[in-house]
């Protein structure tokens, strides 16, 4: 629950003023914007309109002289004469020949010579676009004047034989125009501080409003668990939140007012002023490490410190945030060593170990570049697609990765690759996920070479074929013996049979013999 502090603050006061004052300053700031913009565009119209009826006016005009000019010459130079004399705004009319040379003038004085430089480029152009040109100039007297060229074609409907040059002077009306100017600036001016004392009486009488917030702001930072201070120029301690008083056992008026020679050691408070001075000399944040005596420990703070300048840009303090680091530069350290322990381990493996997101590596040790006869650290950011021999072999790896750590389980594959030189080989790929159940966080996935293991296995293949080639010659050799030997054993017996067949013949040849004897 945040504790309100009490309402008597000076930088809270300041801030209620300084608001009042910004305010103030900026309506006024708004209003002659809009009143000099406004102006402005008035100024563009009127001039826009003016424009528009000098053309027009120089048209009619034309249209006189050419009527007139059918009398000739003189005529001609009698009517722009009469012209001038009887409309005083006009500075000047002129007719003159495509070449600059003046047919008829209103002042007689200057018939018969050629153009000035700047009336020959207006009247170039005029020619070149065949339309009216109105240009404004300021005269050597200072004076205003517009200039029109139209083109002239010394009768009706004729070919275009010059232009007619009209010189009006609009001093007046310049000056009627900065009058009205200079008059709405006045009002806008005396409108803008009649808002400014309207809005610094309305901030007085709804100023607890901005106390109220600057109130629950610092309610805010004294809840706050990080440390935060603020400084003058001199390294004076102008406020420090809760955090602070609470983390160094003491009150807001031992610390107000003193420095960090006051309330630190020499050394620490060193570093702390040292490190004031680059933030108050800078124009930009300074986000370092420091460190501060808590006790009997020496505690690390991640400190954000800005220096506080006023609306003109003149700095006078400081605002510091500390958050205690201690133990989380323990745990990183301690993570550290262990990502270390983690990383000899993959270097020092034998087998190729890679990371792999969206199928390109992110990391790989170096028996992994080695398998594919990589220079060291290039694994970087290439694609599965280079180890395959062919885009069928890499969707057939990519179906069966995504397929086997989609269900959940494990990917392994003996499958044909090919080095960085294009030679093939012998690899079994085994893979899991980084993280079961969100594939695209990447896969980690581990390679054996089993050139060897399939080249012995194919040896064993073809031993195999050739001994079973073997025993089926050696088995029909020996069925060959047997049936000869079979032959060879009846042919013994039948020749046994033949003789015990003899022999009984024989016995009974001789014992019949013997019967007969007497």
């Amino acid at each position: 629950m945040l504790t309100m502090p009490g309402t008597k603050n000076p930088i809270i006061n300041r801030v209620d003023r300084g608001l009042a004052y910004s305010f103030g300053a900026l309506t006024l700031v708004l209003m002659l914007l809009v009143t000099g913009v406004s102006s402005y565009l008035f100024i563009k119209l009127q001039s826009r309109e003016e424009d528009r009826l000098s053309g027009a006016l120089a048209k009619i005009i034309g249209e006189s002289i050419s009527k007139v000019s059918f009398s000739g010459t003189y005529h001609a130079r009698l009517f722009v004469e009469e012209i001038k004399a009887k409309t005083p705004e006009i500075s000047g009319v002129s007719i003159a020949t495509t070449e600059g040379r003046i047919i008829a003038h209103s002042d007689p004085a200057n018939n018969g010579k050629m153009v000035t430089a700047e009336d020959l480029a207006l009247l170039s152009e005029c020619l070149a676009s065949n339309t009216t040109v109105v240009h404004e100039r300021k005269t050597a007297l200072g004076t205003m004047e517009k200039v029109i060229v139209l083109p002239y074609g010394g009768g009706i409907d004729a070919d275009i034989i010059g232009v007619i040059h009209l010189v009006i002077n609009i001093e007046k009306t310049r000056q009627d125009q900065q009058s009205s100017i200079i008059g709405m600036l006045l009002v806008a001016t005396l409108l803008s501080c009649g808002a400014v004392i309207v809005i610094l009486l309305l901030s007085r009488h709804f100023g607890s409003a901005v106390k109220a917030l600057a109130l629950q702001l610092q309610a805010i930072l004294d809840n706050s668990p990080a440390l935060i201070y603020v400084k003058d120029r001199k390294g004076h301690y102008q406020f420090v939140n809760q955090a602070w008083l609470t983390l160094f056992h003491t009150e807001h008026s031992n610390v107000k007012g003193k420095n960090d020679l006051e309330l630190f050691p020499e050394t620490i408070a060193r570093q702390f002023m040292t490190n004031d001075q680059l933030v108050m000399n800078s124009d930009t944040p300074l986000v370092l490490e420091e460190q501060a005596q808590v006790a009997d420990t020496l505690r690390s703070y991640h400190s954000t410190k800005v220096a506080l300048r006023d609306t003109n840009g003149t700095t006078y303090g400081l605002c510091g945030i500390s958050t205690d680091i201690t133990e989380k530069k323990k745990a990183d350290e301690e993570f550290r060593q262990l990502a270390n322990k983690q990383r000899i381990i993959l270097d020092s493996s034998s087998v190729g170990i890679c990371f792999l997101e969206d199928f390109k590596v992110q990391w790989a040790n170096p028996a992994f570049e080695a398998i594919f006869g990589l220079p060291p650290e290039s694994a970087q950011n290439r694609d599965a697609a280079e180890w395959f021999r062919d885009t069928a072999a890499y969707q057939v790896f990519r179906n069966h990765l995504s397929t086997a750590v989609t269900s959940g389980g494990g990917y392994s594959e003996d499958m044909p690759l090919k080095r960085q030189d294009g030679s093939p080989f012998w690899c079994n790929l085994a893979g899991q996920v980084i993280r079961p159940g969100s594939p695209q966080d990447g896969f980690i996935l581990i390679l054996h070479d089993i050139t060897e293991r399939k080249q012995a296995e194919e040896k064993i293949q073809i031993l195999n074929e050739e001994l079973e080639e073997r025993v089926q010659l050696r088995t029909a050799e020996l069925e060959q013996i047997n049936a000869e030997l079979q032959r060879l054993n009846q042919v013994f017996v039948g020749r046994e049979l033949k003789m015990i067949e003899l022999k009984e013949r024989i016995r009974e040849l001789v014992g019949g013999h013997e019967k007969a004897r007497p």
